[in-house]
C-alpha cells in the first residue's frame, strides 16, 4: 500500500491518476477508501463518486489525514476505470493570510484501496501502486483561495506512471461534517 504522488509537476494545475480494473467475478461488496494530500475528485467510468467537495478535508497533515469510504458495489463492472483527479488544497497550495505555499507537503499525493468481496467468498484488495498512470487534468488552475480554472479544450497528456510518496501519512477515518454543493 502506497502514498502515490505525480512524475511531473504541473505548477497549480490539477492531475488524474488513473487505474483501469479488471473484475473478473461476481461482486457482493466494492468499498472505495480514499485520501489526498491536497484536495481529490474521484470518478468511476467517468461518473462522480460520492457527493462531497473539499474531500479529503482540511487537518494537521503532520499528524493525520482524513480519508474518505464510499460503497461502489453498484458501480463496479468488469471493465472499469478509476480516476481520481488532486489538486493542491491546503496543504500544497496558497495557503493563510501571508499567501505561503507548500505550508504542509511540497507536491499533491494519492492513497486509495479497493476492498472487492465476491459472491464466492473470496476477496481482493486493490491499492495505489507504481502502476497507475498520471495525467494533466482540464483543471489547468485550482486554489483554496482563488477557485479553479477548468478548460474543458485542454488536452491531456500523459506524464508517465505514479512514483511512491517518500512520506507516511497517519490515515484516520472521517470526522466531522461532509462539505456539499
Amino acid at each position: 500500500m502506497y502514498w502515490i504522488k505525480s512524475p511531473a509537476q504541473t505548477g497549480r494545475g490539477a492531475v488524474t491518476f488513473s487505474k483501469s480494473l479488471k473484475i473478473e467475478k461476481s461482486i457482493r461488496c466494492a468499498t472505495l477508501y480514499v485520501s489526498a494530500i491536497g484536495l481529490y475528485e474521484a470518478y468511476l467510468d467517468g461518473k462522480k463518486v460520492g457527493d462531497r467537495v473539499f474531500t479529503p478535508g482540511f487537518t494537521g497533515y503532520h499528524n493525520r489525514v482524513q480519508y474518505q469510504e464510499y460503497d461502489i458495489t453498484k458501480e463496479l463492472c468488469a471493465d472499469s476505470t478509476l480516476d481520481i483527479t488532486v489538486a493542491n488544497g491546503w496543504a500544497v497550495g496558497h495557503f493563510g493570510f501571508i499567501g505561503k505555499s507548500c505550508l504542509y507537503a511540497d507536491n499533491t499525493s494519492l492513497w486509495a484501496r479497493i476492498s472487492v468481496e465476491y459472491s464466492d467468498g473470496s476477496s481482493d484488495e486493490i491499492y495505489t501502486d507504481p502502476s497507475w498512470a498520471v495525467y494533466t487534468s482540464e483543471v489547468t488552475f485550482a486554489d483554496i483561495y482563488d477557485g479553479e480554472t477548468v478548460d474543458k479544450t485542454h488536452a491531456l497528456e500523459f506524464l508517465g506512471y505514479a512514483l511512491p510518496e517518500d512520506k507516511e501519512y497517519n490515515l484516520v477515518e472521517d470526522i466531522g461534517e461532509p462539505v456539499r454543493e
